[in-house]
């Protein structure tokens, strides 16, 4: 399996990691998420964009479910089971900053227009095997053949954890597989001493997560990408 540079192969053996490509790799993502890379995002053939476009991500997390069904409320802060699943999310091609972004790669949205930048529309979950084996069929017919995971930073719900993946999905028209891996984050700035332990308590079910990820779906490869406390996980795993 081959790896990129915020890649971790899972096996034994030592990972060097390289101090100057992830200060760059951060850089990126300022720009991203602070416009200094692009402020259009429109200079597509043929007209403006839609209103907005579904993206599907897959996801694991070991956040409680609340038991209420709307989308954004589905899960909450608290320590739960591991649960796998799929969300439709919509992006809004319009606050798109990156010159990467191309709305032409995914499907409309034609559902009601949203304010934000994007926005969760529909939550399925499933169980492990489902999530494994929908990985390796999605990976196999992609032009890619990659995952790409996205661990989260402090002071994020899962819905806007959510919704940031596939803002960067949709900003680097990226072909792979994404999935968010989502801890059980309270979802407020001051409640980080408590993410703290929570990154801390989740740190070994993402490690056999991403051992069962490169094991069981005969994926090429799998990006690595983590925001904020989220690199506490990472680089311990």
């Amino acid at each position: 399996m081959k790896t990129t540079p915020l890649a971790m192969p899972c096996q034994t053996r030592p990972v060097r990691v390289c101090p100057l490509r992830v200060v760059l790799i951060l850089a990126f993502l300022g720009m991203i998420f602070s416009g200094c890379a692009h402020t259009g995002g429109e200079s597509v053939e043929g007209g403006q964009p839609p209103g907005g476009v579904l993206i599907e991500v897959l996801y694991a997390t070991d956040r409680n479910v609340t038991g209420d069904e709307k989308p954004n409320r589905f899960y909450g802060g608290n320590r739960g089971d591991m649960t796998y699943g799929r969300c439709q999310v919509v992006v809004r091609p319009s606050k798109a900053r990156s010159p990467y972004a191309d709305h032409t790669l995914w499907k409309p949205d034609t559902g009601k227009r949203i304010r934000k930048r994007a926005a969760l529309r529909r939550i399925d979950t499933m169980d492990k095997h489902g999530f494994l084996k929908d990985v390796s069929r999605r990976s196999a017919d992609s032009s890619d053949k990659s995952v790409l995971v996205y661990l989260h930073g402090y002071g994020r719900k899962f819905e806007r954890a959510m919704s940031t993946t596939a803002t960067l999905v949709y900003e680097l028209s990226y072909l792979g597989v994404p999935v968010l891996y989502s801890w059980p984050s309270k979802g407020s700035a001051e409640a980080y001493p408590a993410d703290r332990t929570a990154i801390d308590w989740s740190t070994p079910h993402l490690q056999t997560f991403l051992e069962t990820l490169a094991a069981d779906t005969g994926v090429d490869t799998i990006h690595l990408m983590a925001h904020s406390l989220g690199n506490r996980a990472l680089l311990k795993v």
